[in-house]
C-alpha cells in the first residue's frame, strides 16, 4: 500500500461513520512525475450531515480550528447547518484535506 493511500486510510479511520468518500482532483490523480500531492479533496456521504459534525467536533476539535464552528456547537448544543456545513479544511499528519460533507 503507497504512503498516500496509507495516511488517508488512517485519517478516515479518525471520522465518525461515513457512507462514502470519493477523492477527486489534482491531488488524487496524477499530475505528472514531478508533482509532488500536498492536499486531497474528498467528498464524504454521511445520513445527517449536522449530527456528524457535531460528532466529529466532539472527536476532533482540532479539525475545526479557527473556522468558529466549534464556538456554534459550544454556543448552541442544537445549532443546525442546512445541507451541512459544506465545504471546510483540515490537515493531518502535513496534509491537507479539503472535505464536502
Amino acid at each position: 500500500m503507497n504512503k498516500l493511500k496509507e495516511e488517508t486510510m488512517e485519517f478516515l479511520e479518525l471520522l465518525p461513520e461515513i457512507n462514502t468518500a470519493n477523492t477527486y482532483g489534482s491531488g488524487f490523480f496524477t499530475q505528472g512525475k514531478d508533482h509532488e500531492i500536498q492536499a486531497l479533496d474528498m467528498i464524504l456521504s454521511v445520513d445527517k450531515p449536522n449530527l456528524w459534525h457535531k460528532q466529529n467536533y466532539e472527536e476532533n476539535p482540532w479539525m475545526y480550528e479557527g473556522s468558529g464552528i466549534g464556538a456554534l456547537f459550544n454556543y448552541d448544543e442544537k445549532a443546525t447547518f442546512p445541507n451541512g456545513l459544506g465545504t471546510f479544511f483540515t490537515s493531518y499528519k502535513g496534509r491537507d484535506y479539503k472535505l464536502v460533507v
